[in-house]
């Protein structure tokens, strides 16, 4: 497989790979230090305005900085990020066999 460093230019099946903090749980927001980190695996479905939707197909814990166990994602659940959130985490993309089309594809999308 051949990852490329992905802008914000994403696309409806585009599959994209990050890394991302795990804060503690809404209940403990005290402590400013994320708990650890996980890389996670996703695939586009669909792209609201400023907000992408991805299906996990993959994510593991990377790092952890606390004894607690941490739990990343379950592979198939749906997830909804900001697009800024996303580059913090400097996605990759998986490089396309038809990288014309896709080519062709941005640039249809940026001209609506």
């Amino acid at each position: 497989m051949t990852w490329k460093q992905s802008g914000d230019g994403f696309l409806e099946s585009d599959v994209l790979k990050w890394k991302e903090a795990m804060w503690a749980p809404k209940r403990r927001r005290k402590q400013r230090h994320p708990w650890g980190e996980q890389e996670v695996t996703g695939e586009v479905t669909a792209i609201d305005g400023d907000f992408v939707s991805l299906k996990v197909l993959k994510a593991e814990i990377t790092k952890s900085n606390v004894a607690a166990d941490l739990k990343p994602h379950k592979v198939g659940a749906v997830i909804r990020k900001k697009r800024a959130t996303l580059m913090k985490g400097k996605p990759k993309r998986l490089y396309w066999s038809e990288e014309e089309v896709r080519a062709a594809l941005i640039d249809e999308v940026q001209q609506h």
